[in-house]
């Protein structure tokens, strides 16, 4: 990353009418501006969903589409 940057990728779930979804963010540090920006790789599902009981399967879905 440019800047001297971090990034970080951790799953964020937000409850929209009683229902959780889940998303995969990036969050990524800027050291010149000192900040984070976040953005959003991918819907990960609702909490029923199965790809959120299979972490390692996200893991390697994710690190194939958006890390090689």
């Amino acid at each position: 990353m440019q800047n001297g940057g971090v990034i970080i990728a951790y799953i964020r779930t937000k409850k929209i009418k009683g229902k959780k979804y889940a998303y995969l963010v990036e969050s990524k540090w800027d050291k010149e501006k000192k900040t984070s920006k976040q953005k959003v790789l991918e819907y990960l599902g609702s909490g029923s969903d199965c790809r959120l009981r299979h972490p390692q399967t996200i893991k390697s879905n994710i690190c194939s589409k958006h890390y090689d």
